[in-house]
């Protein structure tokens, strides 16, 4: 599959479940965390210390704060903590780093900067979609799709362990100015500077609002681990 039908399917999904819920649990989470022992569905949960609430879909989990599974179904979970109170030197940008594993044809967007308690909707994504030993993928602001590809060198084991490292900026961009939206992505198999997509534009409505929400829409992939922290680009 091309990175360009990929990107195109996924945004189907993404606008078919706009009118799912906001994030922060609001229209479909439960407030009440639900943890399995045994992978059966949870409701709501943590991943890196930070709470979740799923939006859409079944997500399972074995363990508190363990990996969450999503079937080719999907699902779409919405952190419950805005992005403002995680502890950040900088409200308006993040880096996130996911641990996962993905089956073939299966994919991760995740999405922050959205509209406020609807934060998956108009914001900021990247995608990350297996296509059997390659791995596609897509930077888009709103509907935009101003960057995609295949990550160059194949990974060393699309069916393995890889990571998912992205930033997200939406406020003063080094070495592009203020009032700008920024997206950088890095190769699954190496989140350092030494693959990087370097994407910024002018911010507007018509992609990135007022909301500071971050959500996850995966297909045939388990989210492994969660770190956040302040972003150590933009890249070279």
């Amino acid at each position: 599959m091309s990175a360009s039908i990929a990107v195109g399917l996924l945004l189907l999904g993404l606008l078919a479940l706009a009118g799912c819920g906001g994030a922060g649990g609001g229209g479909g989470g439960s407030s009440n965390a639900t943890t399995s022992t045994d992978g059966a569905a949870v409701s709501s949960g943590t991943l890196g210390g930070k709470s979740f609430s799923v939006i859409y879909g079944t997500v399972t989990q074995s363990a508190a704060d363990g990996p969450i599974t999503a079937d080719a179904e999907g699902a779409l979970i919405a952190f419950d903590d805005a992005i403002s109170t995680w502890g950040l030197s900088d409200n308006t940008r993040t880096r996130v780093q996911f641990g996962f594993t993905m089956q073939d044809e299966g994919s991760i967007t995740v999405m922050g900067f959205g509209q406020s308690l609807n934060g998956y909707v108009n914001g900021l994504r990247v995608i990350l979609l297996r296509d059997g030993a390659d791995v596609d993928y897509a930077t888009l602001f709103g509907t935009t799709n101003p960057a995609g590809g295949t990550a160059s060198p194949a990974p060393a084991d699309a069916a393995g362990a890889m990571t998912l490292t992205a930033e997200f900026f939406t406020g003063t961009v080094p070495g592009y100015g203020s009032d700008i939206a920024a997206i950088e992505l890095w190769h699954p198999d190496d989140p350092t500077a030494a693959f990087c997509d370097d994407i910024a534009r002018p911010k507007d409505s018509s992609f990135v609002t007022d909301g500071d929400e971050l959500g996850v829409l995966f297909i045939s992939a388990t989210l492994n681990s969660l770190t956040t922290d302040d972003p150590v680009g933009p890249c070279e």
